[in-house]
Parts: structure tokens; C-alpha cells; sequence
């Protein structure tokens, strides 16, 4: 429908059904997240523009120009690399942007993340911004956000979460209680073309207060006078970064007028099921183990046989996904966690079954046996040698 009317979301005075669709959405979402009424946001491409429309807004709230050179962010070592991509736009140094380091749990570490503003702060630096991160991509973890929300609170910080993959828990409500802390958040990145099943590009930008939106993002361009907005209505141009947009609300309204929240609500634990029985039938295989347990759907686990270093172990595991993908009955790629390479399983499509999950990992454990006859004699010449 969007291809087809070609509607340009810029003004409503061009577009008043987007915009009344695109508001009407955002609202929604806005109260899945325990926003107050003086929340708002607007659509856009993806987490990557989502993140740095988000950011870059902050930034302008909390420090005036010429402390733009001695602002320092706070990210954990596990936070998406759109996060520092935006962060480099913004034209941010190495030394502006603080890697946090994590806990056992891969979850940014609290304790060093205070320890980091005071050592900052006491070096005469402005800290103006933590990035927590509510479902990461390795892993599926969420950060400690109530207690990053305290220490936010307390140092007068901006709070941003970048909930793109996690914040899909909220409309759950078996997992809504999972990303704990999130209205506390003074904004918020959304994906609903991952956990909630629209096609691309569906991503939104949430703020617990829309004037700072405005305040940054807002002009005036003599062209667009006819065009200002009245009353309630909203020109989103003057809320993020595009001029030319489309109507990207549509899809995701259209599926809630169809399928209802409930409908919704009920299809998301289907893909944390399908980990947890992934994770429960690796842990019953010799010689494999779990890396990290299933979180929001994400599963991390590796075959780690004995006799082997663990620079071979991880060539093995390497072998195995390229396996995979060669058979093409499933994509299992890999990751590094821990300094290890690791074997990774997201499973949210709706189609996926506990057969196909059972079948990949039964052809990942027979192309184990067959890489090992291809691959342990020359790990035990490299032993022995």
C-alpha cells in the first residue's frame, strides 16, 4: 500500500493519514514501555538510525556546544557496534567513548561503570550519557538497567536503551517483566521488523519526552512555512534526522488491527521455548557444552571434545557452521564470546518447530564425528609435537 500510494511522510499537511497512523502507533508503544503522556517518538529505517537520531538528541540536551569536545558516553563491551558507528558520526574521539566492562553474565558491570564517572568526572570530563542494552546480539542479555538507571539518576546522566532486539518482551506478558527498568529510560530504540514480525524497515525512536526531539531536530525552512504544523498534529521532519520518509507505520498498525495485542503477546515466547529445549538437548550431548544459557531466544554453545587446545577446538566449531552452511538446512553461524569461537542459535520465526531445531542439532553432532576424522590427526600431530 505504501509503494503504492507513495505517501511522503514529512508533513501533515502531505501525509495527514500516515502521520494520524504513525502518532497513533508511537503512542501505543510508547505505553507498552511505561512512558508518561510527554513521551512520543516517530518511525524510522532501522536500530543503526534509530540509535543515532536517539543519541544525538541527548547529547544536545544535556551539554551545551562548546562541551561537546569533553563529553564522555558509557557503553558496555557487548553493546552493538551501531552504537560506536553512531557515536563516530557525532564525531566523537576514542577517548569520548568508554567501553564498560562486563560481568561473567556478559552484562555491563555496574560497579566499573560508576567507578568510570567518578574517575571521569574527577578528571574534569562531562559525562553525559550511559548506553544500556536490553537484549544484546551475541548473546540475548540484558543489562542491569535499574541499577544503571540509579547511577544515571544520581550523576544527572542521560539514560538510553537500546532495546532494537529486547524491547519485543514488553508486549509479552509471560517476559514483560524481563527488561526490567525500561521507562526509567529517557529513551528508548525499538526494532518491530525483528520480535514483532513486520518486513523492512520498521524501527522506532521512543523518548520519555518528545521536546527534546523538537529541540534539536526541529527548523524552518522558508519552503515548508504553508506547510507548519497546528494543534496537536506532527511534522515528523522536525523530529529526526530524514526529510524524505516513508509511511513506515502502516505494516505494524495493520498487524495490530488484525492479530490484536493478545494474539501478539502469545506469539512471543514461541521463539524462548524453542532455546530453551535447544539448550536442554545440547547439554545432553557428550562432549558439547553451553557457552551462555538461552536468553530471549539466543543460545550460545560450542563442541569441546578433550585432547584437543582450545585454539582447535574453535577451528572445529568453525568447520561445523561452514558445514551448515553447505548442507542449507539451517543457518547456525558463529560468534566469539569469552575469547572463544562459539556456535550461535536465534530462533523467533514463527515456522521454526522443535523438529527443525532437533534435526539441526542432530546434523551439527554428525558432521562432529565426520570433521574429526578429517581434522583430530593433525591436532594430535600438533599435540604431540
Amino acid at each position: 500500500m505504501t509503494n503504492a500510494y507513495n505517501p511522503h511522510g514529512v508533513t501533515w499537511m502531505e501525509s495527514s493519514a500516515a502521520g494520524c497512523l504513525e502518532q497513533e502507533t508511537v503512542e501505543w508503544l510508547c505505553r507498552q514501555a511505561g512512558y508518561p503522556k510527554t513521551a512520543g517518538g516517530l518511525f524510522v529505517s532501522g536500530g543503526s538510525i534509530a540509535n543515532l537520531t536517539a543519541l544525538a538528541a541527548a547529547r544536545h540536551a544535556m551539554l551545551a556546544e562548546t562541551e561537546y569536545s569533553s563529553g564522555v558516553v558509557y557503553l558496555s563491551e557487548q553493546a552493538h557496534f551501531s552504537v560506536i558507528k553512531a557515536l563516530r558520526i557525532m564525531g566523537l574521539t576514542g577517548e569520548q567513548i568508554h567501553m564498560i566492562p562486563c560481568d561473567d553474565s556478559l552484562r555491563m558491570d555496574a560497579f566499573q561503570l560508576e567507578q568510570a564517572i567518578l574517575q571521569d568526572e574527577k578528571a574534569g570530563k562531562k559525562p553525559f550519557m550511559v548506553v544500556a542494552t536490553a537484549g544484546t546480539t551475541n548473546t540475548g542479555c540484558i543489562d542491569p538497567l535499574s541499577q544503571i538507571a540509579g547511577i544515571c539518576s544520581s550523576h544527572g546522566l542521560w539514560f538510553h536503551v537500546d532495546g532494537a532486539y529486547g524491547a519485543f518482551a514488553l508486549v509479552s506478558e509471560k517476559y514483560r517483566h524481563l527488561p526490567e527498568a525500561v521507562a526509567q529510560a529517557d529513551s528508548l530504540v525499538w526494532d518491530a521488523h525483528k520480535w514483532l514480525f513486520q518486513t523492512y524497515a520498521c524501527s522506532t525512536v521512543l523518548f520519555r519526552d518528545r521536546k527534546y526531539l523538537a529541540a534539536f531536530y526541529s527548523s524552518d525552512p522558508e519552503y515548508l512555512w504553508d506547510a507548519a504544523a497546528e494543534n496537536a498534529e506532527i511534522n515528523y521532519r522536525e523530529w529526526g534526522i530524514e526529510l524524505t520518509r516513508p509511511a513506515r507505520s502502516l505494516k505494524l498498525w495493520l498487524t495490530l488491527q488484525t492479530l490484536g495485542t493478545d494474539q501478539i503477546s502469545d506469539m512471543v515466547p514461541h521463539g524462548i521455548d524453542l532455546t530453551q529445549q535447544t539448550e536442554s538437548m545440547v547439554r545432553n550431548m557428550p562432549e558439547w557444552e553451553i557457552v551462555t544459557p538461552a536468553q530471549l531466544a539466543i543460545v550460545n554453545f560450542r563442541y569441546a571434545p578433550q585432547g584437543i587446545s582450545p585454539e582447535q577446538q574453535d577451528e572445529l566449531n568453525t568447520a561445523i557452521s561452514q558445514r551448515m552452511m553447505e548442507d542449507g538446512f539451517a543457518c547456525v553461524l558463529t560468534t566469539r564470546l569469552k575469547g572463544r569461537t562459539v556456535l550461535r542459535i536465534c530462533s523467533i520465526h514463527l515456522e521454526t518447530t522443535e523438529e527443525d531445531i532437533r534435526y539441526t542439532i542432530q546434523r551439527m553432532d554428525k558432521y562432529t564425528r565426520i570433521l574429526k576424522e578429517e581434522l583430530v590427526p593433525n591436532f594430535s600431530v600438533t599435540i604431540n609435537a
